[in-house]
């Protein structure tokens, strides 16, 4: 697997929290911390992810899924896109634009993106700790009414989760030793309710939210509005 060269291995994130201390209960309290808070725990797990050897970032588990090394770059190159460019892919960015153009997800499908001159793994790292560097900065400089910014920071939130996801399931359909423990067993289920089910009750619930109170959700979810449902089981 070839790659191509960008950016020397070796770029660190700052820590936001080590930069503006809470209180002394450490509560977040602003929006701008919630924001800076919900960045780092997204980054933390998708960095958790990718936490192998480069010949396994490079794997293609199946075709209906990327290499987990396009993810990473491609989760760098949507955040750099949407906070430091205001979404504006004219804008000259961080990558060349042949680069960038392998992160396309509308131009590059799934089962090609194995074959594409991908950054290296090290490379994507410094990548995506350079653009998380200059996305903090963007998000100190926030006046305390920008929504719409700070939309954009929720959107980016919500992309890296779902590649969280997306990653998750590639790995699910790796053959071979595991890579993470086992975790938790479940614990052992009440004798007597195999095979059975349980009756919900016909009754009104309200679907979907308003974006006075989710300002960070997305259209398809709005307007909250009440939905009769019948009964069923499960």
């Amino acid at each position: 697997m070839s790659g191509r060269r960008f950016l020397r291995p070796g770029g660190q994130v700052r820590d936001w929290k080590r930069d503006h201390p809470t209180g002394a209960r450490g509560v977040v309290t602003t929006a701008r911390e919630t924001l800076a808070r919900e960045l780092t725990k997204a980054r933390d797990r998708t960095l958790r992810l990718v936490d192998f050897d480069e010949a396994e970032l490079w794997r293609q588990y199946d075709p209906l899924m990327s290499p987990l090394v396009w993810d990473l770059a491609h989760i760098g190159q949507q955040e750099e896109l949407w906070l430091l460019r205001d979404g504006n892919p004219g804008r000259p960015g961080m990558l060349p634009p042949d680069v960038e153009r392998l992160y396309d997800a509308f131009e590059n499908s799934r089962a090609s993106r194995v074959d594409l001159p991908l950054l290296p793994p090290a490379d994507a790292r410094t990548y995506c700790a350079t653009v998380r560097n200059k996305a903090l900065d963007t998000l100190d400089a926030l006046p305390d009414d920008a929504d719409d910014a700070a939309f954009r920071f929720g959107l980016v939130i919500s992309h890296e989760n779902q590649h969280d996801e997306t990653m998750l399931q590639a790995l699910n359909l790796r053959s071979g030793p595991p890579l993470f423990g086992t975790g938790s067993s479940l614990p052992t289920g009440r004798p007597g309710v195999t095979g059975t089910s349980v009756l919900v009750p016909a009754g009104e619930f309200v679907l979907g939210v308003d974006a006075v109170s989710e300002p960070h959700s997305l259209d398809n979810e709005r307007p909250a509005h009440t939905v009769d449902v019948a009964a069923f089981r499960i």
